[in-house]
């Protein structure tokens, strides 16, 4: 059965659900390669490896930053994130938003939608529109809004629409992909946002990829009637 925290999302935010007319096929590094992934250089890099193998023409327009990209506290007077400082530009004018740009691909974010990120990096409850705009103004074409530690679990659902919401008010086109850990009301959080995790994370072995191929094969019932232009499925990048 749905799970009931997404129920209240029902409402069409607007221009973010429309821009995203075809299924997402991007590059991303995640927090399990943190130690690898720690430096705007290596997504340059990845920039420049997608367009010179191909990998652009081929439908890969993305590149993410995912978990542990900011310090661990937020700035004391402006209660912006602090990105780490020594690895990325930001908030100044990034340069990497630029390359990115420049390469003719988008650039992705991570943040979460409760206190914390899953990775125990400061999370985005309380500042959704602070945050939002704080994207919008860095450059940023997509944005994953993950799922841990949400105080009241029953409001992830409002949590998730308040950060639909927050992203149209920018004025900025920015693909929203948000980091479901449950079976929600899959109608209703289609029309608040443009890309869904359905499943748990992937990790670097076949067991995981093969779960996540089961349980998509288990749910098309449920997972096929609602994928198309402007809201899609995702199997964690399978």
């Amino acid at each position: 059965s749905s799970h009931p925290v997404c129920k209240r999302a029902k409402g069409v935010y607007g221009s973010h659900i429309a821009l995203f007319r075809t299924d997402a096929v991007f590059h991303t590094c995640t927090h399990r390669q943190s130690v690898l992934c720690s430096g705007e250089q290596l997504f340059m890099e990845m920039a420049d490896v997608m367009v010179k193998e191909g990998r652009k023409d081929a439908g890969y327009e993305f590149v993410c930053i995912d978990d542990c990209w900011p310090s661990h506290k937020r700035d004391a007077q402006t209660l912006h994130f602090i990105p780490l400082m020594k690895v990325f530009s930001f908030p100044h004018k990034s340069l990497l938003c630029s390359k990115v740009h420049t390469k003719g691909l988008k650039l992705g974010i991570y943040a979460d939608i409760g206190t914390s990120t899953c990775a125990g990096y400061p999370g985005s409850l309380g500042y959704y529109d602070k945050d939002a705009k704080a994207f919008a103004d860095w450059g940023v074409d997509l944005f994953k809004f993950d799922g841990c530690f949400m105080p009241d679990w029953h409001q992830l659902g409002e949590g998730y629409t308040n950060m639909s919401r927050a992203l149209n008010q920018t004025g900025r086109s920015i693909v929203y992909v948000l980091c479901l850990i449950f079976q929600p009301d899959y109608e209703a959080i289609r029309k608040t946002c443009n890309h869904r995790r359905n499943y748990g994370d992937i990790y670097d072995q076949w067991t995981s990829v093969k779960s996540i191929l089961d349980w998509t094969a288990d749910h098309q019932k449920i997972m096929v009637p609602v994928a198309g232009p402007g809201g899609w499925n995702d199997p964690d990048m399978v």
